[in-house]
């Protein structure tokens, strides 16, 4: 049997944290329109949710439509000419072990 390396790729990753639920959004979907007292508190629960159940996440490639990203998950970012700009969640232990961080986000 032969064996095979995972060849080397770059890819952007954010992970999902209690305290950047909107950043996150912000780069999966586009930053949310908080312009009300409403829409504020309607997001504050959208956190609460995401927090306690994780955050959907559209993701055509798994042929689901969409996964969930639970926190302390890391949402890798992708780019192909069939997909455009995608993302899917990884799980920490499986990040850490197949990721080096190369470029720290200022």
């Amino acid at each position: 049997m032969n064996k095979y390396r995972k060849k080397p790729t770059e890819v952007e990753a954010i992970q999902l944290k209690k305290d950047n639920i909107k950043e996150v959004y912000t780069e999966v979907y586009s930053e949310p329109l908080l312009n009300c007292q409403m829409a504020e508190d309607r997001w504050l629960a959208y956190e609460d949710i995401v927090r306690s159940k994780g955050m959907d996440l559209k993701t055509p490639e798994s042929g689901e439509g969409t996964q969930i990203a639970s926190l302390g998950d890391f949402i890798v970012f992708g780019e192909s000419e069939k997909l455009g700009r995608h993302c899917w969640p990884v799980k920490p232990d499986y990040f850490n072990k197949n990721y080096d961080l190369i470029d720290e986000a200022g």
